[in-house]
């Protein structure tokens, strides 16, 4: 969409399919009409958000400098009241996450000035007071989700999880995420079901789900090379998006599941020229979602992202095929490729002995950047078994010239 600014977006939240917010270095900025046009409410730089309607929204400031400001609206951004999260103001070198429940409570996890401590703050006025519910040294603790008022969660890097079921009053540790592994994003839907992306102490992310309240997660979906951008949003229990930067091709990616998880589709991939990283991702039902970016993009569907946008607009040098991504894979893989001109393009998946298994692309296409999807099936729509894969492309131009070139694909079940 048309983005109100070029600086840096760290987060969204749409309280309908119309009212929305993003935030950002630039400042926060509103829309009423679904991303159409955007209104700057406030200039100043802003981390993260939470809301729980049209009118009511809270976001912390990203000068850490004199303390962290939270900002709260009640009248849909006409104006935001700077609240000085006191006594804790001149103490906070940084603020996490904000979580509210209601107009009155909400938690927000905070680092103190010299780290030493990670405080777990509490609000029952809608953020005028604020009251500590856990203390501990050694904790970076970032995220937080809560289902109601006395039900929520905790996360971050280094330590565990931490659980609280009487509003704060007492945690429970759960699991150590680890001390090199850092949760990356986290939501739960109810006081049991949860999802958090946790990244390892390579570049590998995985999606993990939960179904006793953060006990045990089981892996999902793991991405061999995310560079540690990795965002979830699921509107209910069974449907969900991620979005994620793939350190490989300077893409990012957004993943869609059905069934609550067990199976993931790659449903969109946008090629990012410039390096630019998904920041969050926030879908308010089942139709409407939207992502920032870190150079101010903001990208938005009304129809689950079934519809793919249009395709790159810039004109490559030469005649390009990539390797597919991911590989390994098992649902589905993207298979990237260039042309130069207007062409006669023929991509075609062989197996090993070299008989034809499917038909991917066989059209004449203009130039520009493009790419084909395979999900593992033949041209009878009968899934192949597992084994190694050739892809070959065949390019004509117009004026003859001709271009071809494969690539090596993993697929197993």
């Amino acid at each position: 969409m048309q983005s109100p600014t070029t600086e840096r977006l760290n987060d969204v939240y749409f309280a309908d399919s119309l009212n929305g917010w993003v935030i950002g270095l630039g400042g926060i900025f509103h829309t009423t009409n679904g991303g159409l046009s955007w209104t700057r409410q406030d200039s100043i730089h802003t981390e993260h958000i939470a809301g729980i309607d049209a009118r009511n929204c809270w976001a912390t400031n990203w000068n850490h400098i004199y303390g962290d400001t939270l900002l709260h609206t009640t009248d849909g951004g006409v104006t935001w009241a700077r609240l000085s999260l006191n006594p804790f103001l001149d103490s906070i070198s940084w603020l996490g996450r904000i979580c509210f429940v209601d107009s009155f409570t909400g938690w927000a996890t905070a680092l103190r000035r010299n780290r030493t401590e990670m405080w777990i703050l509490r609000t029952t006025d809608g953020g005028m007071s604020w009251k500590p519910t856990f203390i501990q040294g050694g904790l970076f603790m970032y995220l937080c989700s809560f289902v109601d008022r006395k039900t929520g969660w905790v996360a971050g890097e280094p330590g565990p999880l931490l659980r609280t079921t009487d509003g704060g009053m007492t945690w429970d540790s759960l699991r150590n995420i680890g001390y090199h592994a850092g949760a990356m994003d986290m939501q739960f839907l109810s006081k049991s079901i949860g999802w958090i992306t946790v990244d390892g102490p390579t570049t590998t992310t995985a999606i993990g789900k939960t179904a006793d309240s953060g006990f045990t997660f089981r892996s999902q979906l793991e991405f061999n090379c995310s560079d540690f951008t990795t965002y979830i949003s699921f509107p209910d229990t069974l449907n969900g998006w991620a979005v994620q930067y793939t350190c490989l091709g300077n893409n990012m990616e957004v993943w869609h599941t059905s069934d609550g998880g067990s199976n993931w589709n790659l449903q969109w991939t946008y090629f990012s020229p410039s390096y630019s990283r998904p920041l969050r991702v926030y879908f308010v039902d089942l139709r409407h979602g939207c992502i920032v970016g870190s150079q101010g993009e903001i990208f938005y569907t009304n129809n689950g992202g079934v519809t793919d946008v249009e395709e790159r607009v810039e004109i490559p040098e030469k005649f390009l095929i990539e390797r597919n991504y991911p590989n390994p894979f098992n649902s589905e893989t993207v298979i990237h490729y260039s042309i130069p001109e207007r062409s006669e393009v023929l991509m075609k998946i062989y197996n090993v002995l070299g008989q034809e298994v499917r038909t991917l692309v066989a059209e004449t296409e203009e130039a520009g950047s493009k790419y084909a999807r395979w999900d593992g099936r033949d041209n009878s729509a009968i899934p192949v078994a597992s084994g190694v894969y050739v892809c070959a492309l065949t390019a004509t131009s117009s004026i003859g010239e001709r271009f071809s070139a494969t690539i090596t694909m993993m697929y197993l079940k």
